[in-house]
């Protein structure tokens, strides 16, 4: 992730059925968007596309769920760039757990999962470690593949935590001790560009413009 001028802006799926039923949303439990949840990715877009129109996405990546392409077939239509999905950015497989609810899931796994980064939610399933790993193969990828560009990524309240881990070189660890809020439908921004001290023009890192920004939902009911 070395690439000058590139930028990243990640974005969370809207409200989905599996949140609101405290379900595992893998595979076979994600069943899609609530309508709230599409309301509230179509304000996003509306966002997005004014924004767009000012400085130009080039590349829009989703995750392969229900949820994250629902979500961006609404981000596609709004920009007019189409949405290509990126196995890589899945939110992390719970073997298993899927489609079923949280509580009994965490029961099984008889501790805090965040605090064992290195062991899976469920048998068959992805250890948050593997995760990152998977993560960062992906994002690297789109980073080499748009250098320079401003990249769209649709995936998941995982994604935007795995990448920000991974943009500030942070242990698996850490997890269990700080978190990257990321509600519905909201936008995360990093760019890579020259930090701001000695010596001028230095190797660029990245910058984190804004998190978490749902300021295109207020109002919402």
């Amino acid at each position: 992730m070395t690439h000058a001028g590139t930028e990243l802006l990640l974005v969370r799926h809207g409200e989905s059925v599996s949140s609101r039923t405290g379900t595992v949303g893998g595979p076979a439990g994600c069943g899609g968007l609530t309508e709230r949840g599409r309301e509230q990715v179509r304000r996003l877009a509306r966002r997005l596309r004014a924004d767009h129109a000012r400085h130009p996405v080039d590349a829009l990546y989703t995750s392969p769920l229900p949820r994250t392409r629902e979500s961006a077939r609404i981000v596609s239509a709004a920009l007019g760039l189409p949405a290509v999905v990126e196995p890589g950015l899945r939110e992390a497989d719970c073997g298993t757990g899927d489609g079923r609810p949280w509580r009994e899931v965490v029961a099984a796994f008889g501790g805090t999962p965040v605090l064992h980064p290195g062991r899976p939610l469920a048998p068959g399933g992805e250890s948050w470690g593997a995760y990152l790993a998977r993560v960062r193969a992906a994002v690297d990828r789109l980073v080499e593949r748009h250098a320079g560009r401003r990249v769209l990524i649709v995936g998941h309240g995982e994604t935007i935590t795995a990448v920000s881990q991974l943009l500030l070189d942070l242990p698996a660890e850490v997890r269990a001790h700080t978190s990257f809020t990321s509600g519905p439908a909201c936008l995360t921004h990093w760019a890579r560009r020259p930090l701001p001290w000695p010596p001028p023009g230095g190797s660029p890192g990245w910058t984190l413009l804004c998190h978490n920004d749902v300021s295109h939902l207020r109002g919402e009911r």
